[in-house]
């Protein structure tokens, strides 16, 4: 699958858990990030090549937790994060749920900073205080 926002061929497809369908594009069953700009859409079943995304969004980045619902969790949440003011409801009940299941959000978001090969389109910079300011 080929990124749309940047062209990369390594779009990694990841089922999207039942309980964060509300948060994923187009409530999608299974979604899609890219590892180079962290892009995230919807992805169809004939768009999974290669067969299983159960497990994908954690091998998309280091940086994004083992768990597959974390990953996944983790996945839509930068896809929320192009628009904190249309999406401020669904990124505070986001950032809740991954922090009840133990996820740091901000060190992921830190760690996918930090990575040189990652040029996101969201400046992560910019949106961490942002975001801060936004579940507080």
């Amino acid at each position: 699958m080929r990124c749309d926002a940047c062209g990369d061929e390594s779009v990694v497809a990841f089922d999207v858990p039942d309980e964060l369908r509300e948060y994923a594009p187009d409530e999608a069953g299974v979604a899609a990030i890219c590892p180079t700009c962290l892009d995230v859409r919807s992805a169809s079943d004939a768009d999974v090549q290669g067969g299983d995304a159960a497990d994908a969004a954690a091998s998309a980045h280091d940086a994004f937790p083992a768990d597959p619902d974390a990953a996944a969790g983790v996945a839509l949440l930068l896809g929320l994060l192009e628009s904190l003011v249309l999406n401020k409801s669904e990124i505070q009940s986001l950032v809740d749920h991954l922090e009840a299941s133990g996820t740091d959000v901000f060190l992921v978001l830190d760690r996918l900073e930090a990575d040189p090969d990652v040029d996101p389109q969201v400046d992560l910079e910019r949106r961490r205080p942002q975001l801060q300011q936004l579940i507080e």
